[in-house]
Order: structure tokens, then C-alpha cells, then sequence
């Protein structure tokens, strides 16, 4: 499987879904936003982003990824590094990573059973 197919995999999978806007500023500084989608913009807001080099104009809503507790935007690559070694690793220890759900679930279901109501 190609590196790409993992990154569109990752992204399929930790996208923040319905989760999109006119602009996103991702973690590392880069800046994504779309000045042709009807959106509102704030006096000389457009005009300071048309001026930023760390700022790309797209021509669709930006959505976000989400991982490790840090967000960052869809088309930005500064986050495919990483999810590609968590990707490798998920792979590569599958049969543990499967194990740590079940356990999981069965915690949080014997959590749930436990749980007294009053009817």
C-alpha cells in the first residue's frame, strides 16, 4: 500500500466531520482559506490573508484532522509524517491494538452493568 493510501485512509478515518469554514489555521503555523465561497470577512481580513505567505486561498470550505489532541487542516501535509507512524504502528500491532478495544469495551460495559436505576 502506497503512502498515499494510508494518508487518505488516516484521513478518512480522524477527519472532524462537518467540521468546515471559510478558514483554518493549522497547528504549524500555516494558514487555509477560501475567499471565493460567500463567506463574511472582516474590513482588510481577506486582503491580509491574499498577503500572507504562510496563507493558501482554495476554492472549497477548509476541514480539519484531529489527533493527538492537536488540530490541524486537511490540506495542509505537516500532519502526514506522523499519522503515517501511527498508522505503521496501528498495522504492525493490530492484534494488541484489537485486544486493548475488547478490553476496553468490556471494562466500560461491566462499568455500565454495575450501575443501579431505580425504575
Amino acid at each position: 500500500m502506497t503512502d498515499e493510501k494510508k494518508i487518505e485512509i488516516f484521513e478518512e478515518a480522524f477527519q472532524d466531520t462537518g467540521i468546515v469554514g471559510s478558514r483554518r489555521d493549522c497547528v504549524c503555523g500555516n494558514i487555509f482559506y477560501n475567499s471565493n465561497g460567500g463567506w463574511d470577512w472582516e474590513d482588510g481580513e481577506l486582503e491580509g490573508l491574499a498577503k500572507n505567505i504562510n496563507a493558501t486561498d482554495v476554492d472549497y470550505s477548509v476541514g480539519t484532522i484531529t489527533f493527538e489532541g492537536k488540530g490541524y487542516c486537511l490540506d495542509c501535509t505537516c500532519w502526514h509524517k506522523r499519522a503515517l507512524m501511527i498508522f505503521r504502528f496501528l498495522m504492525s500491532h493490530n492484534s494488541p491494538v484489537v485486544a486493548l478495544f475488547r478490553a476496553v469495551k468490556k471494562y466500560e460495559l461491566a462499568m455500565v452493568e454495575s450501575i443501579e436505576v431505580e425504575i
